[in-house]
């Protein structure tokens, strides 16, 4: 069980990092990669805002990512708080 917490407390913390890090100092979101926008999802009418699904690898050697879905705030996304949601498995 310590190993569990250890682990997805190393986890936590890389995500941390991941999401300070694609913030620049003027605060500027950095652009997700170009095949990780959503143009349209099935039965989802058109909408204003931008969406990005992918996968962040977390150990490449085990063959370990998350995937991830994010959705942009419809307005100001750069000064919105984020809300990090995340479920086990």
């Amino acid at each position: 069980m310590d190993q569990c917490i250890k682990e997805l407390k190393n986890i936590f913390f890389m995500l941390v990092l991941i999401i300070l890090g694609s913030v620049n100092s003027n605060g500027d979101v950095f652009v997700y990669p170009k095949e990780d926008i959503v143009l349209r999802l099935p039965g989802q009418p058109e909408v204003g805002f931008k969406q990005f699904a992918g996968y962040i690898d977390v150990d490449e050697k085990a063959g370990r990512s998350f995937f991830y879905y994010f959705v942009e705030a419809e307005k100001n996304a750069t000064e919105l708080p984020l809300t990090l949601w995340l479920n086990g498995g």
